[in-house]
């Protein structure tokens, strides 16, 4: 049984197909790994809203609920995004 918190479901996804993976192993109870999102994210070189959502969330479709969260800073364009930019993020739900 995996207890604890991790920063993003990607991490949540790749502990649990590791442990999976190791011979032996017949079951990964994750149920009590938790993912606790961090409150901000700060832009790299390369990043969209998509590729940050899919980082974070392990689901790229939730673009859009960092994109309205961040509206005031974007502005109407979803893709004026920057390098070093404090985006805002939503909960993991």
């Amino acid at each position: 049984q995996l207890t604890g918190t991790v920063p993003t479901a990607v991490q949540r996804t790749r502990i649990i197909d590791a442990l999976a993976a190791v011979p032996g192993i017949a079951e990964v109870d994750a149920l009590n790994l938790v993912v606790r999102v961090e409150k901000s994210y700060t832009t790299k070189a390369g990043d969209n809203l998509w590729r940050i959502a899919e980082a974070v969330y392990g689901d790229g479709r939730r673009w859009q609920e960092i994109y309205e969260l961040n509206k005031a800073l974007l502005g109407n364009n979803p893709g004026a995004i920057f390098t070093n930019m404090e985006l805002q993020l939503p909960p993991m739900q």
